[in-house]
């Protein structure tokens, strides 16, 4: 008898739960009831005498052992309460025992607080070797900072004591809750697993895998938040120099069990290398059993049970239980796969996946999404971020906010590139102070053609309408005439509501290109008159820095942000080249060509324009270098640093709405749905009756799951516009979220009334509405005549993303060629549709199993 081996193998259960051990002795002695049987008498003794045996008791040793028996003398856990370790943890109570050691709850004298604190065996914390990778591991695991992962504390020491300081957390592990008897809807599993994947998330993106994810490892809080436990902790007494070795090698070189039988990926099972991917096959078994209750892999061992997933896979969670959604039952089946490419390629993927799934309406972020609280955040944000070019701003200094309606300046020159031009570089001179906010005049011009239809062009009458309407402070005038070859421009501002003047400046420019700096020593006087207390030679010199080097440059370039803010984006991308062509120093030109190749999905190329938008970030306002960087951080999805922009930008330019709006954005891209909440309201607090984003502000609470403010801000959308056609959508995912499908539906229907975009965006919705209550057949039906109204009406883009959700929705029905077909369409009709490349990966990658 290798004792040897009997010793490894005790040594590794002992501690675990009596199902546990049984897994790994049927994993670890196969068909050897020898050593099995050796086993279990060594731990029967200990269970019978309720201490720590190092060694095989000696009344079950042969009478002549192959190797001496080593014996260690450990002290019961509950001996040790009372004690204080290295003068600092008071030992206060024991909350379990695992494979590593027992963890107690412990008190910090020093920083005064309770901590949880895990005692390391002391054959472990005895090999230099192992407790140096443990060290460095648990090093790597501090990094991992999240709302959803047990904080690492410290690795300590007191003689030959090892111990681990972690965060105490107040509650139960989710194999402790599910053993009491809690069950979970299948919402609940989605989101509990989507906050679970969050945690894996923020520990892969620091190089740490978990290897060992199951309920044990799961502590859930006394609000119901998840808290993922050892990161990387089985992993640090893992040979390096052999990272394919056996489980059977893992035990006997170190004694530890890498990774629990049950949870186990196929490759790890196999001794083959594993990744992050080996993660999310842990997750889908968990949450495999939070929908059906069932093991998704019933075998008679754990050894069959791990032959059994490396060569099939599981019934799906849908056929266990019919109460299981498609979707969510597709995710769990796409996690399981087993080969590790077919699964989800990162943690991110699988959590957004889940959360989509909660969504609802939404089924894998198909493309019925449209009709989604995503795609009309989105798009009701893309004047967010096209509103770069064009929003504003309030001071650092306590000087009180002005916000700004340009007007329509008269051009008495005849110079058609005089047209439209000098207003936009007006406000970007005029925004260079922190309390001045220019309002979109392309907004503004929507909004005359309510207040005063017929209107042509936003004059100073027209445009103080609007102000008025929209709260607005003042109201700029400017006229440009032509003298003998000189130019002559003046502005006045007045008080939107009472006419009253402000302020009036006048400058020549003695030729044509002079026309730009001219605009510059106007905008000084009048910046001064409002509150700037920046001389105004200092203005006019910081201006002719960022302005652009030619007339008709500028002139282009005024052109370009019209188109983009209307959605014209071929006209926009033309526009901007061609102001390229003319200036291709003009940092802000890069910029806006960025944006509108970010927004119609060319991503590569929207990155690329940044970087070229970065090198020449010399020739911008501060004010939008902030905006510059924080656009090139969302597209590169480095949202942290985007927050770190804008955050910066809103500090230094409080009131600029575009900051707010693009900071509660990005705040939801991080999940921080409080704070994504709050910036929204923020930017709604500047400019009130802003409908867009005050829509957002719905869309965020929705988000947020506080569905009476997303119904009252809707409906406040609705009193202003009755015709805004994505308050529809916030009021209808409210009610589905309060699980009223048939309110939801009356606000689909209310906003097909609305007009043919009304109509395109309710068919998917009610298609949406069809999915989720598991009729694709209904839903095929309603996106077809979507398509066809659609295509009727030459969009195109709409007509796309419908069909992409067709294609899901034959995937869901089983019907994979017309799904394949569909995808096929989609694709005709755009092909960088996201969706429907999704889709056709899907259906190549999983063979429309469903």
């Amino acid at each position: 008898m290798d004792w040897g081996r009997v010793r490894a193998i005790y040594e590794a259960i002992a501690d675990r739960e009596t199902e546990e051990q049984r897994a790994a002795l049927d994993a670890l002695c196969g068909r050897d009831t020898e050593l099995r049987a050796a086993v279990e008498r060594m731990l029967a003794a200990r269970r019978e005498r309720g201490d720590f045996l190092a060694g095989p008791p000696h009344a079950a040793a042969p009478p002549e052992a192959e190797e001496p028996t080593v014996t260690r003398e450990f002290v019961a856990p509950t001996a040790l309460l009372g004690h204080v370790l290295a003068d600092r943890y008071e030992l206060l109570a024991v909350l379990g025992r695992g494979g590593m050691g027992t963890v107690f709850k412990a008190r910090d004298r020093e920083m005064g607080k309770t901590v949880a604190l895990k005692l390391i065996r002391p054959d472990l914390a005895a090999r230099p070797d192992a407790l140096e990778r443990f060290k460095r591991e648990v090093l790597l695991s501090r990094k991992v900072t999240h709302r959803n992962v047990v904080r690492v504390f410290d690795l300590g020491g007191a003689g030959d004591t090892r111990f681990l300081t972690m965060e105490l957390i107040e509650g139960e592990t989710l194999a402790a809750l599910r053993k009491a008897g809690r069950q979970y809807t299948p919402r609940e599993a989605a989101l509990l697993m989507a906050e679970v994947a969050e945690a894996l998330e923020a520990a892969h993106a620091e190089g740490v895998i978990h290897r060992d994810l199951k309920p044990q490892n799961i502590m859930i809080d006394a609000a119901g938040r998840p808290r993922v436990m050892d990161f990387g902790i089985a992993r640090a007494v893992v040979r390096e120099d052999s990272p394919t070795m056996s489980l059977a090698q893992h035990l006997t070189d170190t004694g530890m069990v890498l990774g629990t039988p049950r949870y186990m990926s196929p490759e790890q099972g196999q001794g083959r290398p594993v990744d992050t991917r080996t993660d999310i096959f842990s997750l889908g078994i968990i949450l495999y059993e939070l929908l059906t209750g069932a093991d998704p892999y019933p075998a008679e061992s754990s050894v069959a049970s791990l032959v059994q997933r490396s060569k099939e896979p599981p019934k799906a969670p849908r056929d266990v239980n019919p109460a299981v959604p498609a979707a969510l039952s597709a995710i769990t089946m796409r996690c399981l796969a087993i080969e590790p490419a077919q699964r989800y390629p990162a943690a991110r993927d699988l959590r957004i996946a889940l959360l989509d799934a909660t969504q609802p309406g939404k089924a894998g972020r198909r493309a019925a999404l449209a009709a989604g609280a995503a795609a009309a955040l989105i798009v009701g944000a893309g004047g967010g971020y096209l509103a770069w070019e064009k929003f504003g701003s309030r001071p650092a200094a306590p000087v009180k906010p002005v916000t700004m309606l340009i007007a329509d300046f008269e051009n008495a020159t005849g110079d058609p590139d005089l047209e439209g031009t000098l207003e936009p570089m007006f406000a970007l001179v005029m925004e260079d102070a922190s309390f001045i906010n220019a309002f979109n005049r392309v907004q503004a011009r929507r909004i005359a053609a309510q207040v005063k239809p017929g209107a042509g062009r936003l004059d100073e009458e027209t445009a103080r309408l609007v102000a008025v309407r929209e709260g607005i402070d003042t109201v700029v005038a400017g006229r440009i005439l032509a003298q003998g070859g000189r130019y002559s421009l003046t502005v006045a501002v007045r008080d939107a509501v009472t006419g009253r003047q402000l302020a009036q400046s006048g400058a020549d420019a003695t030729q044509r290109q002079e026309i730009l700096k001219a605009v510059a020593r106007v905008a000084a006087p009048v910046r001064r008159a409002l509150g700037d207390t920046k001389p105004d030679t200092q203005q006019v010199r910081e201006a002719e820095t960022f302005t652009a080097n030619s007339l008709e440059a500028a002139s282009r370039y005024a052109k370009a942000q019209e188109f983009a803010l209307l959605g014209r984006w071929d006209e926009a991308i033309a526009a901007y080249q061609e102001t390229l062509k003319l200036d291709p120093r003009m940092g802000r030109a890069w910029a806006g060509l960025a944006v509108v190749h970010r927004n119609t999905g060319r991503a590569q190329e929207a990155v690329e324009n940044y970087q070229k938008a970065l090198e020449h970030i010399d020739r911008m306002t501060a004010r939008e270098k902030y905006r510059t960087r924080g656009g090139y951080y969302v597209t590169t999805q480095n949202h942290r640093k985007a927050v770190e922009e804008f955050q910066a930008l809103v500090d230094n330019y409080p009131a600029d709405t575009a900051g707010h709006a693009n900071l509660a954005l990005a705040y939801l891209f991080l999940r921080d749905l409080p704070k994504s909440l709050s910036e929204g309201r923020k930017a709604i607090e500047i400019y009130p009756k802003n409908i867009p984003q005050r829509n957002n502000v719905a869309l965020y609470a929705l988000y947020a799951g506080d569905f009476e403010t997303a119904e009252r801000e809707a409906r406040a959308v609705l009193a202003m516009d009755p015709k805004f056609v994505k308050a529809y959508v916030a009021l209808a995912l409210a009610a589905l979220a309060k699980d009223s499908p048939h309110i939801a539906e009356q606000h689909y229907r209310s906003m097909a009334e609305t007009g043919p975009r009304g109509a395109s965006f309710a068919a998917a919705g009610l298609a949406d509405l069809a999915l989720t209550k598991g009729n694709a057949p209904e839903a095929i039906e309603i996106l077809a005549k979507g398509i066809a109204a659609d295509e009727a009406a030459g969009n195109r883009d709409a007509a796309a993303i419908k069909t992409a959700a067709q294609a899901q929705a034959y995937w869901m029905d089983g019907r994979r060629a017309e799904a394949s077909a569909a995808a096929e369409r989609a694709l005709a009709l755009d092909a960088n549709l996201a969706e429907a490349h999704a889709i056709k990966a899907r259906i190549l990658s999983e063979g429309g199993r469903h």
